[in-house]
């Protein structure tokens, strides 16, 4: 008797443990503040606004150039003008490209920038899902996001070409680019002051790591004979903007750089700002510039169609007719139907965390998923314990449960291989349907073989 009480505790800890999980979430101190381990939902459409993005290649850039007549010796000459892209002249005299040309405008080019920008919104957009999609012909990129904390980041960064550079403050020499970065990533660390500093670490590849060893012992400090300071500088610039001129105090062996980015400060809102400029420009220096400037030609945003009243007012409703509901299994099943409604409620978190952990995307349909999962839990309830009876012998109740879970399974069965079938199609409406009902129809099947049988049978007197 101690035994099945000791599993009865254990399973209804068990769901307590889910529902805290699933509704509340899991929380550990990040750096000023605790942030929830369990992953966000993947949004879809249906569940918020969206944004549509159109990113166009910035036009080409003519300028005439030639000679004109100015005496008579040169009368009748024609004035000749070719195409070219906008320049600007550095300190050195030299032209520097900074438009695009017609050359780069080629299909190629086009697709390669799609891919770059789909990675970006890969590190972005990681809770809410996206599409891409490519007119071949003007190399026209339209990007449609869910709205959610990142959508301003998403317009404002991906649209940057991302080129990278360490160069000789002097001569103006590349001595080292995108092409040797390995990594990019956001880090922070405690400053002497006792706040926090947020840092872009920068990691080289082997020979990128071996040139930045040689940047680092040749741009120092260094004193001459007569004792004079003199400095030899470069500057870390990102698309043509300088972010700092420096020297280097040691030698850098480990073939990462780190970047200071902000200043030390106790205001989390700050350090998230801080980071959140780091995050993207590792989000541009990890990835290899875009092949030709790209510049946003819209960013309209779509609101949903159903308003904040009305999505409250379907939510009392289904907790209204929930409420209707558990009173008559209560009613109906008395003991056992409150360890339905445990195992529903079990049901329902573990299938919550189940969606987030696999990414399965939330969309309206998905929401309806879950509606048919816990309609379908219900009626498996009722199925097994229709015939449960008050005062039977243990071996009888053990039958029973087992033809009813038999039952249960020959009609979920068909719906299970319906929901797998659906899985391989390819639009995303009928695909997040059928995969949260996949996942619902598992747990339901779980939960009825091992969670309702454990209750039952160890609750009997």
């Amino acid at each position: 008797m101690k035994n099945k009480g000791l599993k009865v505790t254990l399973v209804i800890g068990i769901i307590i443990l889910l529902s805290i999980l699933s509704f509340g979430g899991l929380y550990q101190k990040g750096i000023y503040q605790y942030e929830d381990q369990i992953p966000s939902y993947l949004l879809g459409d249906g569940v918020t606004g969206h944004r549509s993005i159109v990113l166009k290649p910035q036009d080409v850039v003519e300028t005439e150039t030639g000679t004109e007549s100015e005496n008579t010796e040169n009368a009748g000459e024609e004035a000749t003008s070719e195409e070219t892209t906008e320049t600007d002249t550095n300190a050195n005299g030299t032209e520097e490209q900074t438009g695009n040309t017609q050359e780069m405008m080629t299909e190629e080019n086009f697709e390669k920038a799609k891919e770059i920008i789909r990675k970006r919104l890969n590190e972005i957009s990681t809770e809410s899902y996206y599409t891409i999609k490519l007119d071949k012909t003007t190399g026209k990129i339209h990007i449609n996001v869910l709205d959610s904390t990142y959508t301003d980041t998403i317009s404002s960064v991906i649209v940057e070409r991302g080129v990278f550079q360490i160069v000789d403050a002097e001569t103006e020499e590349v001595l080292i680019d995108n092409a040797r970065v390995k990594d990019a990533n956001v880090q922070y660390t405690s400053g002497s002051l006792g706040g926090m500093l947020a840092f872009l670490n920068i990691e080289f590849d082997k020979e990128g790591a071996e040139k930045l060893r040689e940047i680092s012992k040749t741009y120092v400090e260094t004193t001459e004979e007569e004792g004079n300071s003199v400095e030899k500088n470069v500057i870390i610039r990102i698309d043509e903007n300088d972010l700092i001129e420096t020297t280097f105090s040691e030698e850098i062996t480990t073939g990462s750089l780190q970047l200071t980015v902000g200043q030390e400060t106790t205001d989390t809102s700050e350090l998230q700002d801080y980071l959140t400029q780091a995050s993207n420009f590792a989000v541009i220096i990890d990835k290899e510039p875009l092949p030709l400037i790209y510049e946003v030609d819209e960013n309209v945003y779509t609101s949903l169609s159903i308003t904040n009243a009305q999505i409250q007012k379907m939510l009392i409703a289904a907790g209204v007719i929930a409420a209707i509901l558990a009173i008559y299994l209560i009613y109906r099943y008395h003991k056992n139907g409150i360890l339905a409604i445990l195992t529903l409620v079990g049901i329902l978190a573990t299938l919550l965390i189940v969606i987030r952990y696999t990414n399965v995307i939330l969309t309206a349909e998905a929401i309806g998923a879950i509606l048919v999962t816990m309609v379908l839990g219900y009626l498996s309830m009722m199925i097994v314990l229709k015939d449960q009876q008050k005062g039977e012998e243990e071996v009888e109740v053990k039958k029973k449960l087992k033809e009813g879970m038999f039952t249960t399974a020959k009609v979920l069965l068909p719906v299970l291989i319906l929901s797998i079938v659906l899985c391989f199609m390819g639009w995303l409406p009928i695909y997040s349907f059928a995969m949260t009902l996949f996942w619902g129809i598992l747990v339901i099947m779980l939960f009825i073989a091992t969670v309702l049988r454990t209750l039952v049978l160890g609750t009997r007197k």
